[in-house]
């Protein structure tokens, strides 16, 4: 059975659904088929057997369906440093959460006691906008970083996948804050009375009408 194609299909599908299990393992809140218990993440081997209970009784064999339902877990990864990898996970989540929220704040007290609000809002979405292009190249030169100092044996793309799973809601933030600062300081600009400004109001407002 272990050898048969099934199985490898099986084995390829449970590892690629371990992330969300993974995830709750990392924060504590347990379920799924994964588990993280003295620093072992381990795969229960229960669906795998249920697997091949069905398929046998499926083939005529009538018997296996009296196979008991077994649990036990098979470790894929053991290492002291999993309680470490924990807390960092954990601080992630916070800065993917927190961290733009508290930007965008900071951002509208600085346009709220400016002198020209408007030019304000196009200094503070502007310099939003560069932290977040900035953080995102941090989190990318820190994946080589990363990865580049594995241990040797280690597998490249599984720890690539790893990191990236991880930062995936940091990335997301990043990637939404970013945008909306930049379309947020555009508009501010288009606006305004600078000949630039008002020269591509009117162009667009020449090429509405030439369109209607």
């Amino acid at each position: 059975m272990v050898t048969s194609d099934q199985f490898a299909t099986l084995w390829v599908d449970a590892n690629r659904a371990v992330h969300s299990s993974l995830d709750k393992a990392l924060t504590g809140k347990g379920g799924g088929a994964v588990s993280l218990e003295n620093n072992q993440v381990a795969i229960d081997i229960g669906p795998f057997v249920a697997k091949v209970k069905d398929e046998l009784v499926s083939s005529g064999f009538g018997p296996a369906a009296k196979i008991p339902e077994v649990h036990t877990n098979f470790v894929v990864f053991a290492s002291k440093d999993v309680g470490k990898v924990k807390s960092y996970f954990r601080l992630l989540q916070i800065m993917g959460t927190w961290l733009p929220i508290i930007a965008v704040l900071v951002a509208a007290a600085g346009v709220f006691t400016a002198v020209n609000r408007r030019r304000g809002l196009i200094g503070a979405a502007a310099g939003v906008a560069v932290a977040m292009l900035f953080l995102g190249v941090v989190l990318t030169v820190f994946r080589s970083f990363y990865l580049d100092h594995l241990p040797p044996g280690a597998s490249q793309a599984a720890a690539g996948s790893i990191y990236d799973a991880l930062v995936r809601f940091l990335r997301a933030s990043i990637r939404a804050v970013g945008v909306t600062a930049l379309v947020t300081a555009v508009g501010a600009f288009l606006i305004g009375p600078s000949r630039v400004a008002v020269a591509i109001r009117t162009a667009c407002a020449s090429a509405i009408g030439g369109l209607r």
